[in-house]
């Protein structure tokens, strides 16, 4: 059985939908992640326009988003 590597995107898709998700759950916009993230609030509508990004700032985005989402978890826990 061959595993197929996710291409770009999928993983466009991947970090959209991730901060598509957080954005809801925490009533922000896409554009304050951005800013908080990567300090570009015009981030991820220039991803959606189809702007590329490096897989360090994907990275950044998504520890970011990690930690966000453990912070708003040990806060709802305690």
């Amino acid at each position: 059985m061959e595993i197929e590597a996710p291409t770009g995107e999928d993983i466009k898709k991947a970090l959209i939908g991730r901060a598509e998700a957080f954005a809801k759950a925490q009533e922000t916009t896409l554009s304050t992640i951005g800013l908080k993230a990567v300090n570009d609030s015009k981030f991820f509508k220039q991803v959606i326009d189809g702007r590329g990004f490096s897989i360090n700032t994907y990275q950044k985005v998504m520890d970011w988003l990690d930690e966000q989402e453990q912070r708003a978890q040990s806060e709802d826990a305690a």
